[in-house]
């Protein structure tokens, strides 16, 4: 199929001019998505920690790979987010369920250690749960401090807000897993 110069110049026309046009926000949509996807990899990868913690039965304990995946995921977000423009005051509002999403799952990991920690301490997985969930904290800082600060500044505390249960949640963990709340059952600290 040959189309003409001037069938190609319009059509390039067009798309320049979707993407410019004030009245579209397609620049600025796109780039929201960038926040939105990213929180939504972040809720994935906590389902898959919660799971890992939910059946670990005293084998192969998978929750170091798990957090490792989830850290892989929040730093490469993260520099995705950097990259992107400011999410608007709309966008941010959208993200409303995404943050929900990720303060219930890391309430479900509290709930799944809760009740499978006498496992974890008869295993001695204490410290290493402790350790991984130090860092499962810190990354997802990390990645909510990047969209609050790559965030349109009438929607700053908004984002605050959403986050702060979540991450709460996550430092919960880290204090009941710590070695005042876990003792593994060989004596490692």
């Amino acid at each position: 199929m040959n189309f003409s110069v001037i069938t190609l110049a319009c059509l390039a026309s067009f798309a320049a001019t979707a993407y410019s046009h004030p009245g579209t926000n397609v620049l600025e949509q796109r780039d929201d998505e960038t926040f939105r996807s990213s929180l939504e990899t972040a809720w994935r990868d906590l389902q898959h920690v919660r799971l890992v913690v939910e059946i670990y039965d005293g084998g192969p304990y998978g929750l170091p790979e798990a957090v490792e995946t989830a850290l892989k995921h929040l730093s490469n977000d993260r520099d995705s987010v950097r990259a992107s423009s400011a999410v608007s005051e709309a966008g941010a509002a959208n993200l409303k369920v995404v943050f929900e999403d990720l303060e219930s799952e890391s309430f479900k990991i509290l709930n799944k250690f809760s009740i499978n920690k006498r496992t974890i301490e008869k295993y001695s997985k204490c410290r290493v749960t402790h350790s991984y969930a130090e860092m499962l904290h810190i990354y997802s800082d990390e990645l909510v401090s990047t969209i609050v600060n790559n965030t349109d500044p009438k929607a700053k505390d908004l984002i605050k807000g959403y986050a702060e249960d979540y991450l709460d949640n996550l430092k919960l963990f880290i204090l009941e897993s710590s070695k005042e709340k876990c003792v593994d059952k060989h004596g490692l600290p």
